[in-house]
């Protein structure tokens, strides 16, 4: 029989050999029992591991290998063993050879190309999950919405509030005195009907998202660019009040983050421009003017706001725009000169005048006051056109009759022109030095110029519409360059809407700039009639031409209202566009409908017709079209673009 050494340990052993640092010793019965004479004898071999001495007992092996695990206080314990012999037994494995076998070459290399295969893996998914989008079912997107407490819609827009790459549809309006509005009323603001509100409706399904009630009646909505670099944007957008109030409502909930109340002097609404930022936070700042109550003159009352915290900048500086008394004046332009220096145009019906932003800033905080970054530049053009008495200057006064819009027609090379419209003539003012580009005489003007590309020279082309008396719309396209028309379109037409026309423009790649309007109750065109027997007599089409395939119309949509607003979003993840819009009732006693339109899917669905035969009627087939990021137009209009 093979010979047996025993050992016994106590707690400060046991520990030591759990820490691999204690060399097994060979000790006698006598021994072992003089050292710990209450413990237990274990009898273990002498190459025993450190690392199979259990914390809390003793291990004990005959020579044969099998082990025995056993409790040290009172020897109680049941038996666990593990089975081998020599090398091949893990209970006599040494500390260097575990070690071997971590650190062995094909394992690290298993290893290496198991975490190697998983990172591919998941690079892979990241680059097809951005380059493939699911595909949203076309019906989601088209809805309709009643305000069943609505008296007026004073302003539509499409913004994406709450971050989702989807755009809601954003509304001003003015409620009722009905029971219900008045309790609508009261719940929001503690005021009876009738009163101002804003109401959100998701994109996605026409969903309320938030609404937020006003003291007063709102004449706008605006937020900041979504186009702009300045990050992060203010978090609300502002409802601006027919009495000059201005309310910031936040995106999340709709709930008041500030305001600002005009004084008693004041008449009409606010208008507001969005400007860089001036005091430095990272946020969007904001030009808000008032028109001031005045026998004599046209005076303004202009403040720079803390787009994010509403504090005003400096004071408040009053100006005199002309000396026409109490004529109304048109909404402001930023306008950017060369040198990247930025005027304010402000625009009455008498003509239109400019004061850089550097000279408004020092006349808020004073002469002292120090430029912030974007006001630094100074621009040598601009100062060859001052005169120095004055803080105004003046651009240009109309001769056809004054001016309903100022706008801006942006250029990807040079600064953007600026665009003014009469009753009867249309002007263009080079946006490099601010002297008349070129003007075209179009009597009846309907609607606000849209701009867009036709014959590719690298300049946008402006198109426009007209109601003749003779029972025709006439659309026109006119050379941005130049002036000259490029074609028109005439469109007969049985009654004439007796509000302003709206449109969109939408850019393609290959067919140039689309044109989305609406025509009102319409007869034919050559020997196709426009409108089916089994529509109503009272519908108004939604008609979208191409610019450069003038002799296509496409009907897209009817409705039995007068439209009043309409507005186009951008849906980043499905490469589509929408088309929302409010249609006032035609009889009594109906309310608004608000209406999105997914534009895909209107094409797919649409009817052609061709211009002047009209002999063929087809469906399109645009399954493959997808949109582009939209694009701000001149003032009222706005833009997307798409490609096929």
């Amino acid at each position: 029989m093979a010979e047996t050494r025993q050992v016994s340990f106590g707690q400060p052993a046991k520990r030591r050999l759990a820490e691999g640092s204690y060399d097994l010793v060979s000790l006698t019965d006598s021994e072992a029992e003089q050292q710990m004479p209450g413990s237990t004898a274990a009898s273990v071999p002498s190459t025993m591991d450190p690392a199979n001495i259990h914390k809390d007992g003793l291990s004990t092996a005959p020579s044969d290998g099998r082990w025995l695990r056993q409790a040290e206080a009172n020897g109680r314990g049941n038996a666990r063993t593990c089975e081998g012999e020599g090398a091949n037994d893990p209970c006599q494995m040494t500390a260097k050879t575990r070690k071997l076998w971590k650190t062995s070459p094909k394992r690290q290399m298993r290893t290496a190309l198991c975490l190697s295969f998983l990172f591919v893996c998941f690079v892979s998914l990241g680059i097809f999950s951005f380059f493939i989008h699911c595909e949203m079912p076309s019906h989601l997107g088209n809805w309709d919405v009643s305000l069943s407490h609505a008296a007026s819609v004073n302003h539509l827009m499409m913004y994406d509030v709450d971050s989702d790459h989807i755009p809601d549809c954003v509304m001003a309006y003015t409620t009722d005195d009905s029971i219900d509005a008045d309790s609508f009323c009261r719940n929001g603001r503690g005021v009876k009907a009738p009163c101002g509100a804003v109401l959100v409706l998701h994109g996605f399904d026409g969903s309320e998202t938030w609404h937020s009630t006003l003291p007063g009646e709102p004449s706008a909505v605006s937020c900041s660019p979504s186009s702009d670099v300045i990050r992060p944007k203010p978090p609300f957008c502002l409802a601006l009040g027919e009495q000059g109030q201005v309310w910031a409502l936040k995106h999340r909930n709709g709930r008041e983050a500030w305001s600002v109340e005009p004084g008693v002097d004041v008449v009409g609404p606010c208008q507001i421009l969005w400007l860089p930022d001036l005091d430095e936070d990272r946020s969007h700042d904001v030009l808000l003017l008032w028109q001031l109550m005045n026998d004599t003159s046209t005076s303004a009352r202009l403040a720079l706001v803390s787009g994010f915290s509403g504090v005003l900048i400096g004071k408040p500086v009053r100006l005199e725009v002309n000396n026409v008394p109490e004529q109304k004046l048109l909404p402001p332009a930023l306008h950017i000169m060369n040198d990247e220096m930025p005027l304010i145009l402000l625009a009455s019906g008498s003509g239109v005048k400019a004061i850089a932003l550097r000279d408004l800033y020092r006349l808020a905080l004073g002469p002292q006051a120090e430029f912030p970054k974007p006001l630094r530049k100074a621009s040598t053009d601009w100062t060859t056109m001052t005169n120095i008495s004055t803080d105004l200057q003046s651009i240009y006064s109309p001769t056809s009759g004054p001016l309903r819009m100022l706008g801006q027609v942006p250029n990807e090379r040079l600064p953007a022109a600026v665009v003014m419209l009469t009753d009867k003539e249309l002007m263009l003012l080079n946006g490099q030095n601010l002297q008349m580009s070129w003007k075209t005489p179009i009597p009846n003007i309907s609607s606000l110029p849209l701009y867009g590309q036709f014959n590719d020279d690298g300049v946008p082309d402006l198109f426009v519409q007209a109601q003749n008396n003779n029972g025709f719309k006439t659309v026109y396209l006119l050379d941005g360059a130049i002036g000259v028309e490029l074609w028109h379109l005439e469109i007969p037409i049985l009654d004439l809407p007796t509000e302003q026309d709206t449109a969109a423009a939408l850019s393609t790649r290959s067919h140039g700039t689309a044109f989305l309007f609406w025509a009102g109750k319409t007869k034919s065109i050559g020997s196709q009639s426009m409108m089916r027997s089994s529509e109503s007599e009272s519908a108004q089409n939604l008609y979208l031409v191409l610019a450069q395939q003038s002799e296509v119309l496409i009907r897209l949509a009817t409705s039995n209202g007068t439209i009043t607003h309409q507005a186009v979003g951008y849906w980043p993840r499905q490469k589509d566009a929408s088309l929302a819009f409010c249609s006032r009732p035609s009889k009594p006693g109906l309310t608004f409908l608000i209406s999105q339109s997914r534009l895909r899917e209107a094409l797919s669905n649409a009817v052609v017709y061709l211009s002047p035969s009209g002999d063929n009627v087809t469906k399109v087939d645009m399954e493959d079209v997808r949109f582009l990021e939209s694009r701000s137009g001149c003032r009222s209009g706005s833009s997307v673009g798409y490609k096929t």
